[in-house]
């Protein structure tokens, strides 16, 4: 009897998988791919249902639930959606809350930091993080009539929408890039402090 073998690798299966829930159609996947629709099917299934991670992830166990890295990316998606994209200290502080509700009650929990969150971005390929573009120089070119009518127009907003302080979102780091001051570019969001021009946030 002939054994056939898959003609696709695992992490060809999961990049399908993850294609099919970012929102491409199963047939059009399985097409473009050569995996079996039926197989595509299963294995979205398993991860929708967080009983399934990608590859099952080699190395160490994943620090939170599937299932709760799951809500996490729906509470990013959701969070970008009513107020912005979410940066790193936003991401950890959530984290760092359901972590300590989960596990501090059993024992002392250290705070989750960024190694966690790359391991994070790595399970959850949906998520990018972008970099606000450069600006012309004409747009950069900003006076004092230019920000007293910025100040109006966001006052009047603010009084119209009827916002409180949970809706307001700090921008207290610019999230656009003189051409004529910044050539460099940060290469990673470790590095976000020594370029405080560039704004990196997690989106999907």
């Amino acid at each position: 009897m002939t054994i056939r073998r898959k003609l696709y690798t695992n992490e060809a299966r999961e990049a399908a998988v993850t294609r099919i829930i970012a929102g491409e159609t199963i047939a059009a996947v399985s097409q473009d791919t050569k995996i079996p629709a039926i197989t595509l099917k299963r294995y979205k299934k398993l991860r929708r249902a967080g009983q399934l991670s990608p590859a099952q992830w080699r190395g160490t166990k994943p620090t939170l639930p599937p299932p709760i890295e799951n809500d996490l990316v729906l509470w990013i998606s959701a969070m970008q959606r009513s107020v912005g994209p979410m940066g790193l200290e936003q991401i950890l502080q959530k984290v760092n809350q359901i972590h300590h509700r989960l596990h501090g009650s059993t024992c002392l929990m250290k705070d989750l930091t960024a190694g966690w969150y790359r391991s994070f971005r790595k399970r959850h390929t949906e998520l990018s993080a972008r970099v606000a573009q450069k600006v012309s120089h004409a747009r950069d070119s900003v006076g004092i009539g230019d920000l007293r009518r910025l100040f109006h127009t966001l006052a009047k907003l603010v009084v119209e929408n009827k916002l409180q302080l949970s809706q307001i979102f700090n921008m207290d780091e610019t999230s656009f890039e003189s051409r004529s001051k910044m050539r460099d570019r940060s290469k990673g969001l470790h590095q976000r402090r020594h370029f405080p021009q560039v704004d990196q946030r997690l989106c999907l």
